[in-house]
């Protein structure tokens, strides 16, 4: 008379498990070759890119220069150019800039950037407690 023992138990379901699998062939592409071929292709498809670079067009005036700056130490990412207006308004027809900066915006740009790096400051210094 056999013994039912520790692993009886699990035996029955693995060799339950085995003939389902060899009735239905298909199931071993769904488990094992599917998602290693759904992650190898979402791998390739989404690759680690450098950040795209931001061309920025800032319209030469008073107060471009303090635009230029603001924008040099606080974004790595953004390549900015002072230019005259109709070139900067052209390139940006044309595509070459993502965004044109007119100098009477530079106070409401440089209020923006204080705001975001105080609201982060803030998140990082006092963080939320529930």
């Amino acid at each position: 008379m056999r013994r039912n023992g520790r692993w009886s138990g699990f035996t029955h379901l693995l060799m339950a498990r085995m003939k389902e699998l060899k009735r239905e062939p298909e199931v071993i592409f769904w488990v094992f070759i599917f998602p290693l071929l759904l992650a190898l292709g979402l791998g390739i498809a989404f690759r680690n890119k450098p950040a795209d670079i931001t061309s920025i067009a800032i319209v030469a005036g008073p107060g471009a220069d303090k635009a230029m700056s603001l924008l040099e130490t606080k974004r790595s990412s953004i390549h900015a150019e002072v230019l005259d207006q109709s070139l900067a308004l052209q390139g940006f027809r044309l595509g070459k800039y993502d965004l044109v900066a007119e100098p009477d915006a530079v106070k409401e740009l440089d209020r923006q950037l204080n705001l975001n790096e105080a609201v982060l400051r803030t998140k990082i210094l006092r963080p939320d407690v529930h």
